[in-house]
């Protein structure tokens, strides 16, 4: 599949070229999704790491489990593909934590006014609502973080919002996802190096730390007071009985009532 014959309508393709970040670019006006076509190109040829995928207009982009990213008209939608998580030294957890990060501290780099907290690992709220989210998945070759932005799109949901709905106000793709992918790469080598320091940063940005919150944990649910990250990313979680950690669930509600 031939990526690099087509002009975006809405990236400086040129601009993003010149990443120091990236070994190559692979870019498409319309694609079904990301990271399926990043999973397939690790496991069928020798790619550059890191190398980003990028289209103008997703078709049928995944969330997380058997959720369905809706990809309209102004919003942002790429994969990532970096090394395998044994070669980078980071692991999946962190790595998760750090791409969800790098989306908030993205948006209050333009919107500093904006109340932007992370809904554990990698969801991004303003307010209540979904601004953004990431979906992570690996093969033996590497790791794909395939990222979801309502940037300068009409969101129909209740329980989502976009950039330019907060803003009154639209946002270049160009300039957000190249301020987008140096807090990426920024964030990965501080998880790498240093995540003590990398959690502490994090962790006021997290929601919900302190109240009581409910998930699916394998098909069960469960529920507790959220205490806040271990070292690697997960949730400390108290029952009655003691304190749990969580490194993979999904359906996170918040289970007090909002002020």
């Amino acid at each position: 599949m031939k990526f690099n014959n087509e002009v975006s309508k809405i990236f400086v393709l040129t601009r993003l070229a010149k990443s120091p970040h990236l070994k190559q670019l692979l870019f498409r006006e319309e694609m079904e999704s990301t990271n399926q076509i990043g999973l397939g190109l690790l496991e069928s040829s020798e790619l550059a790491l890191p190398a980003l995928i990028l289209c103008d207009s997703q078709t049928a982009g995944r969330g997380r489990g058997a959720n369905q990213w809706e990809s309209g008209t102004g919003s942002l939608t790429f994969s990532l593909l970096l090394p395998s998580a044994q070669d980078s030294e980071i692991p999946i957890t962190l790595l998760s934590l750090a791409s969800g990060w790098s989306i908030r501290e993205t948006i209050l780099s333009f919107a500093p006014e904006l109340d932007v907290k992370i809904k554990w690992p990698n969801d991004v709220l303003i307010g209540n609502q979904k601004v953004a989210g990431v979906l992570i998945q690996t093969n033996t070759k590497g790791v794909v973080v395939g990222a979801g932005v309502n940037l300068n799109n009409k969101v129909k949901l209740e329980t989502a919002t976009s950039l330019a709905s907060e803003l009154q106000n639209d946002i270049h793709h160009t300039d957000f996802l190249e301020r987008l992918l140096e807090r990426l790469f920024e964030s990965f080598e501080l998880a790498r190096v240093n995540s003590e320091e990398f959690l502490s940063a994090c962790e006021d940005s997290i929601a919900w730390i302190g109240q009581t919150i409910q998930m699916n944990c394998s098909g069960k649910r469960i529920s507790g007071t959220f205490l806040g990250l271990d070292r690697n990313g997960g949730i400390r979680l108290r029952d009655k009985l003691e304190t749990k950690f969580i490194y993979s669930a999904s359906d996170i509600r918040n289970l007090e009532p909002e002020n």
